[in-house]
């Protein structure tokens, strides 16, 4: 079978409940196949099944709680359309589908390739998203897409906002531990983790992606104001985000695109030294879901 005919294009539905799960907030819109516009808007907090398959799935019925209000029908009628993060492992997307399964049709995306797809509208193109983790996406123009990072925090995830935060409390400890220079960074992030070396080891004990991703905006802070080291943090975080762009191999006429808190704060170190510029695209992962759902791009594909 040909990569082109195992691409699944889905039709139009009457309304569809298109969910952007992120690893520190999460939105949800209800569309219906005639209007661009959504019927209803929520917002929410985690969604990552693969951190925490219960707090993203109370997020996702907190935010369907929110917007069925504007639903004519029951779940039974509506296709749910999900771009989330932690959807990578295919395990973690049937227990979605299954938990979920009251909608009449649940399709589940990895947000990267939703974002891809919200950014593009399905056309051929390349994008890098950095948030509290980091992937790169790619849609070629048979339809099928690659992936590149999106591994998580153990694996992975270089340059995202976990990895800023991860690498400022390495610094932070060692400057506790006598073995480098304090600077106005390791203060803050050390005031972060505790006085105490109790209270330093309870942080470090089971932090979620979020919390250490939290340390981020700190180094950006920091940065701003002279620390040499926050800087070049910062410089080595665009350059694996650089990187990731590079590994998407994109022709020279396919659109860039850098998305997330983390991508976007970074985009003109990111831009430094490469050919085409990305752009931070207009639209996001839930209108990638309802692009998807409108059958403007295929379900998610994968060449490797």
């Amino acid at each position: 079978m040909s990569a082109s005919s195992a691409l699944l294009y889905l039709k139009p539905h009457r309304l569809s409940f298109c969910v952007e799960g992120g690893g520190t907030h999460s939105r949800a819109a209800l569309f219906s196949d005639r209007s661009s516009e959504p019927l209803a808007f929520a917002k929410a907090g985690a969604c990552n099944p693969s951190s925490s398959f219960e707090l993203a799935s109370e997020s996702v019925s907190r935010l369907w709680e929110a917007v069925r209000g504007q639903a004519d029908e029951r779940e039974a009628g509506i296709r749910m359309v999900m771009g989330s993060a932690g959807l990578l492992p295919l395990e973690v997307r049937q227990q979605i589908v299954k938990h979920f399964s009251f909608f009449g049709e649940v399709h589940v995306l990895s947000d990267g390739y939703a974002s891809l797809i919200g950014a593009g509208g399905g056309e051929p193109c390349g994008m890098v998203v950095a948030g509290t983790g980091s992937a790169g996406h790619r849609l070629k123009s048979d339809g099928t897409s690659i992936q590149r990072d999106g591994w998580g925090a153990i694996g992975g995830d270089r340059g995202s906002g976990y990895w800023i935060g991860h690498q400022a409390i390495r610094q932070a400890l060692a400057v506790r531990d006598g073995l480098q220079k304090a600077s106005p960074l390791s203060e803050r992030i050390n005031q972060q983790l505790g006085e105490k070396s109790h209270q330093v080891a309870e942080w470090l004990v089971a932090p979620l992606p979020r919390d250490v991703a939290a340390l981020a905006p700190i180094v950006f802070e920091c940065a701003e104001q002279g620390d040499e080291f926050a800087e070049q943090l910062l410089r080595e975080a665009a350059e694996h985000l650089r990187n990731l762009f590079a590994s998407l191999g994109c022709g020279k006429d396919e659109n860039l695109y850098i998305a997330g808190t983390i991508g976007e704060a970074l985009r003109e170190r990111i831009a430094v030294g490469m050919a085409k510029h990305p752009v931070v695209p207009s639209g996001r992962a839930l209108e990638g879901c309802r692009n998807i759902s409108n059958g403007l791009a295929p379900l998610e594909w994968s060449a490797g």
